[in-house]
């Protein structure tokens, strides 16, 4: 890892650099973003979960697949690779270490092991731009410029919270003229004259105005017109909603998950032709089984976003392929 870049890499803390840092980027290299087709809110969203992967909380070392990331923000894998794009042009995101394949001698030693890997995942470190920097040193510089006060002198063009200056006298002079109906030096004041009021020439008619109509309520009727009624919506059938009820109060991090949330990924398994149905449990048993296949480990608290977690676990289970009667998955 090269040593001059290590001060990039140097954050206050995860969610500054994911709402703040990134926030900045966005706004500074506008040019990268728009030719990308970048969404600040999803961008936001790419920062706070690739962020979670920093090995030990130091944003040098970061290993996360672009299929893992889509999972956790329920999107597509080509718009993971498209935010990854915009962020490496935009001096957020740096490669240390680029992905490969795994030579041969390499997977036999792996297999040798007992492990399946076939390739090695792209390590990439989370930057702090040298742009976003000058442009939060140039803000704090105006700020500063403009709160210090000056050495007693006031200048009414640089505040404009100051009033202007103007002649009282003047204004009195006005006001006075005005009242007392001032007339110009060569004879009667004309109409339209500054500083002078005429009033109107009065009509030499004798009939008296008509008087206005006034829109008078209805006797009958409501005073407020009714709001025009909604057509009532037509329920939804999930049909793995009797799996997601069960699911969550099987699996310790769903929890907190609302059940209609996640009945529709359920339903292709609720669906599915196989001689025994889908169950909570055989879907528990079947994430199980992913995390022994990829080394991982189930969490034991509940997550703030489940439903983006538990979409990753359904995309490695084949509803038809993976069913317990074919005695493909462990347990």
């Amino acid at each position: 890892m090269p040593d001059e870049l290590r001060q990039r890499y140097a954050w206050q803390s995860r969610e500054h650099w994911a709402r703040t840092v990134v926030s900045i980027a966005f706004h500074v290299h506008r040019d990268v973003m728009a030719k990308e087709r970048i969404c600040p809110a999803t961008l936001r969203r790419w920062a706070e979960a690739k962020s979670l992967y920093a090995q030990g909380g130091d944003p040098g070392r970061v290993i996360i697949r672009p299929k893992t990331l889509a999972g956790l923000m329920c999107c597509s894998v080509e718009t993971v690779k498209r935010y990854n794009r915009a962020a490496r042009a935009a001096g957020l995101e740096y490669v240390v270490e680029q992905g490969r394949m795994l030579t041969y001698r390499e997977v036999k030693q792996a297999r040798a092991s007992g492990s399946p890997q076939r390739g090695l995942a792209t390590v990439v470190a989370l930057c702090t731009p040298r742009a976003v920097v000058d442009r939060a040193v140039e803000a704090v510089h105006k700020a500063v410029t403009r709160n210090t006060p000056s050495r007693g002198h006031v200048s009414p063009q640089k505040n404009s919270s100051i009033p202007a200056v103007y002649d009282a006298n003047a204004t009195a002079d006005r006001t006075s003229l005005r009242s007392a109906g001032h007339q110009s030096e060569n004879g009667p004041p004309r109409h339209g004259d500054p500083g002078t009021r005429t009033a109107p020439p009065q009509s030499d008619r004798t009939t008296p105005r008509r008087p206005q109509q006034t829109s008078q309520r209805p006797e009958c009727g409501p005073s407020t017109p009714q709001p025009a009624q909604r057509r009532p919506r037509k329920p939804r059938h999930d049909p793995g909603i009797g799996i997601a009820v069960e699911l969550v109060d099987l699996v310790p991090w769903l929890h907190r998950c609302p059940r209609g949330r996640i009945a529709p990924m359920l339903n292709r398994f609720a669906r599915a032709d196989v001689p025994t149905p889908w169950t909570a449990a055989r879907i528990m048993r079947a994430m199980d089984a992913v995390n022994t296949r990829l080394g991982y480990n189930s969490p034991s608290t509940s997550k703030a976003k489940p439903w983006g977690l538990l979409a990753w676990y359904l995309n490695q289970i084949d509803p038809i392929a993976d069913h317990p009667a074919t005695g493909r998955l462990v347990g």
